[in-house]
Parts: C-alpha cells; sequence; structure tokens
C-alpha cells in the first residue's frame, strides 16, 4: 500500500496533522491514527489526503466497502492521485469488482507509469479473472523496475505456467533460484512447469529438492503424488498422498487424489470412501463428486452414482461446451404429450450407451427429440419408438418444452428409467438401398 508524501511535524496545520496520523498509522497505532485524519476533516472536509488515508485505513482493518468511498472523496478532490488509484483497485478487488479494480489500477498507470504498486495491484487482478498472459505481462513491467523482487518473480512464473509458457517460467524460475537458493516455492513451481511439459521425471526430481528442504510439506508431497500417478508408480504415489494427507488432514484435494489411485489400483471400496471423504471437507468440489459417482455405478449403485453424476460438468476440465436453449432444462417433471430435447455431450460411445434413456421416456408418452454428433443422426434414426432426432443446431428450431443431457436422464426422470438391458436390441442397424 502507498501513502501521500509525509509533511513537517513543525506547525499545526492540516499538513501537520496528517503527517501526525502518518507516524501513528506507521507504528500500528491505528485509532490515533484515524482520529488525526478526521481533525483534519473537521476543518477541511475535502482534504485529498486525509481522505485517501482513510480510506486506507478503513481497508487495512478489512473494510473495503467503506474504503471505496473515502477513496472515491478523495479522487473528486484530487483527480490526478496515482496512488489513490491504486489503492481503489485493491479495496474494488477485495469487493470482487474486477472490472472496476483493473480500470483504476490502469488509470494509476496512466498518471504514474512507474508506480509498482499499481502494476502489482492489476497483476493480481488479472490473475483473478484467469487473464493470466495480461497479468504476466505487468509483472514483468514491475520487475523490470524492481529486479530484486523475488516474491514478483514467483507470480510471474505462475502466471506463465498458466497461460501455456512452461518454458519461459522454467527461465524465471532458475533465476529465482540464484537469487534464492533455497527456494521451496520456486523447486515446486520448477516440478509443476516440467510436468507441463511432459516430462515427469524432472518434475519429480525438482518436486524432491523442495521436499528436501520443506520434508513434510502437504502441497509438494501431493502434487509429487500426482506425477508419480502419471508415471504409474501408484504405490509410490499412494505413499506420498497419505503423507500429506498425515500433515493436512483436510485438504479435499489430496483425499481425492488418494481416491483415485485407489481406482487405478481397483480399490473400489477405498475409491468411494476417499472420495466421500473428499466431498465432505469440500462439498463444492465438483471433482471429487464426479469420481464419487464412478465408484457408486461400478458398485451397482445406481440411484446415488447418478445423483452424483450430475456434478460432470461443472468440473474445470469437463470436455462438452455449454450450450443455450430456447426451452429451459427439465426438472423431472411428467413430460406426457410434450417434447423433451434430449443433446449429447460427450462422446459418441456414451451417446450410443445413454441412447436408450430417450427411448424410455417415449415409451411413457413424451416425444424426445436427440441432439447428437451427425455421425450418429442416420443410426439413432433407427431406435424403435423414438421418432424425434435432429444435428446439432437444427433442432433448435423445434419448439420444445424443456431440455436435458442424455447422461443425465436416468436420474432426472420420475419413476427412474431402467438400468437394466433389455432383451431385444434398442438400436437396428440403418436399412440401405443397395
Amino acid at each position: 500500500m502507498v501513502f501521500p508524501t509525509k509533511a513537517t511535524l513543525d506547525r499545526p496545520d492540516p499538513t501537520a496533522l496528517v503527517a501526525a496520523g502518518l507516524a501513528h498509522h506507521g507504528a500500528g497505532r491505528l485509532a490515533e491514527a484515524e482520529s488525526a485524519y478526521r481533525r483534519v476533516l473537521a476543518d477541511h472536509p475535502r482534504h485529498p489526503d486525509a481522505l485517501h488515508l482513510l480510506g486506507a485505513l478503513a481497508l487495512q482493518c478489512g473494510k473495503p466497502a467503506e474504503a471505496v468511498e473515502w477513496m472515491r472523496q478523495a479522487i473528486r478532490s484530487a483527480p490526478d492521485n496515482a496512488a489513490c488509484f491504486s489503492n481503489l483497485a485493491s479495496a474494488l478487488r477485495r469487493l470482487g469488482r474486477r472490472d472496476e479494480a483493473v480500470a483504476c489500477g490502469r488509470r494509476a498507470l496512466a498518471l504514474d507509469a512507474g508506480s509498482t504498486d499499481a502494476l502489482n495491484n492489476v497483476a493480481n487482478v488479472l490473475s483473478d479473472q484467469g487473464r493470466h498472459g495480461d497479468a504476466a505481462t505487468a509483472l514483468r513491467r514491475l520487475i523490470r523496475l524492481k529486479p530484486q523482487l523475488t516474491d514478483q518473480r514467483l507470480l510471474l512464473a505462475q502466471a506463465l505456467i498458466l497461460d501455456g509458457r512452461a518454458e519461459a517460467a522454467i527461465e524465471e524460475l532458475m533465476v529465482l533460484l540464484g537469487m534464492a537458493p533455497s527456494s521451496v516455492a520456486a523447486y515446486a513451481n520448477l516440478g509443476m512447469a516440467h510436468r507441463r511439459l511432459g516430462r515427469a521425471e524432472e518434475a519429480v526430481r525438482y518436486y524432491r529438492c523442495a521436499l528436501g528442504f520443506a520434508p513434510g510439506d502437504p502441497g509438494v508431497l501431493n502434487n509429487l503424488g500426482v506425477t508419480l500417478q502419471d508415471l504409474g508408480r501408484l504405490d509410490e504415489a499412494v505413499a506420498c498422498f497419505r503423507q500429506s494427507i498425515a500433515m493436512q488432514p483436510d485438504a479435499a484435494h489430496t483425499h481425492l487424489n488418494l481416491g483415485l489411485a485407489a481406482r487405478d489400483l481397483m480399490r473400489i471400496d477405498e475409491m468411494i470412501a476417499l472420495t466421500r471423504s473428499a466431498v465432505r471437507l469440500d462439498p463444492s468440489l465438483a471433482e471429487a463428486h464426479t469420481a464419487l459417482s464412478f465408484g457408486l455405478l461400478i458398485k451397482g449403485e445406481l440411484e446415488e452414482g447418478f445423483a452424483e453424476y450430475e456434478w460432470r460438468s461443472r468440473m474445470a476440465d469437463f470436455p462438452s461446451p455449454r450450450r443455450n436453449f430456447a426451452s429451459p432444462p427439465w426438472d423431472g417433471s411428467d413430460l406426457t404429450g410434450r417434447t423433451l430435447l434430449v443433446h449429447d455431450e460427450q462422446g459418441v460411445g456414451d451417446t450410443i450407451m445413454f441412447a436408450r434413456f430417450a427411448q424410455q421416456l417415449q415409451a411413457r408418452g413424451v416425444r424426445v427429440v436427440i441432439e447428437c454428433n451427425s455421425q450418429l443422426v442416420r443410426l439413432l434414426s433407427a431406435m424403435p419408438g423414438c421418432r424425434g432426432r435432429g444435428q446439432p443446431g437444427s433442432t433448435r428450431r423445434r419448439r420444445t418444452t424443456c431440455h436435458d443431457a442424455l447422461a443425465s436422464l436416468p436420474h432426472r426422470a420420475r419413476p427412474p428409467c431402467s438400468t437394466r438391458f433389455p432383451p431385444t436390441p434398442l438400436i437396428c442397424a440403418p436399412s440401405r438401398n443397395w
């Protein structure tokens, strides 16, 4: 955080009071600092430094909304105050108002291109927005101004990794190690960068270097376990995950990773228990719910398994793009005599496997339109009892009551669709005209 230039203490005027407040502020005597700033405003309500510093104090005390109000007043009094724009960006970021925060940070840089505080704040907000390339650009500017900053160099490397520029990140991390040879974070991020580049063995080596300086670091142990899992060294991976959990028992992602290792070892009961633990520790972790669903479905616990499988689309790496339909999503209510648009969302095999549930709904009096990969249109057209079908895009012109994903039908339908395979084929090879 930056403050206005200190005034001298030799005159009982607003400048002296601001300086006295700054002295208290810097010494951690926040109540006395606030009192001094407010004394200035009592006689000079538009004093920009006092307004700004009250905003800085509010931000320091965890009151970002109050900080925004003080700083906006300060800017109205002194619209060319770069430091105030920078601190306002920080307050807006705390409130989650990221676009406004970026705009204020950029305004600060327009007023003072060499403001390292503004560059740092802009980089932080851009990173929050997932704009890692732009964040890296801001951090490079910052490091050019202050090359000795190790924390910001680490942030630059992390931004480069997330932006898909792992080689450039490695260069920055090697510079960082030259400045801080025992940096655990540098070695750990070198492990992540090499894993992103498919160099799993080198990643293992750097993770082990990090553990040499911090033997029980739970995050490094977890990342090492994931990389060992990539290499098929499952017993070593399990040992790393267990050691990580011993150090950090409430780490949901580590319980999930241990559960995935149990899956690879075909220890399904153990997988279910571990993924349940992950869900308990972080109920919003979609990957844990989805992994739990696979274990339950393997065990034949279909009702709970399909319910947990509904979390799949919330995963960060879910492969199917989100689609926009004019009709609302189906809530499972009775659709007899009405039309349901059912769409695929994953591979061809999944579409064929789940198509039988659409046929069951058709048998209940629901008109079903299937939106699917163009390769499957002819095949699914031959499915007995299911007249509706269409290619992506074409079905959106049809009037439908609501829509749902094929893989959601066994969970959504009430009564539930049968999960047993019927005695007769669901899909017949379409006839050909020779």
